[in-house]
């Protein structure tokens, strides 16, 4: 919520809908975290004063088990309407 009030681009990229994770869900953390993880790096790089990459992205990368790229703005309403699609199957397959 708060980046879509503080980014503009944000408002028309991100979806209303929330997403509900357990301790149970490794795989939900995991992405979270990365997920954050990229905004930071992103966030740092862009910014008037260049921050370093934080520690928990420098060691995923240290030994080549990670690697992304930062998507283009037009590129997150495709990522958007991609997850709607997967939650809408999901939830008619039986997803809680």
């Amino acid at each position: 919520m708060l980046l879509r009030q503080q980014m503009q681009w944000a408002a028309k990229a991100y979806t209303e809908t929330l997403g509900l994770g357990r301790k149970n869900d490794p795989c939900m953390q995991a992405a979270d975290m990365l997920a954050f993880e990229a905004y930071k790096d992103l966030e740092g790089k862009s910014g008037n004063q260049p921050r370093r990459e934080r520690r928990l992205l420098s060691e995923l990368r240290r030994r080549g088990r990670l690697s992304f790229t930062h998507v283009a703005l037009g590129d997150y309403s495709v990522i958007r309407d991609t997850y709607l699609a997967w939650e809408q199957h999901w939830r008619s397959q039986g997803g809680a």
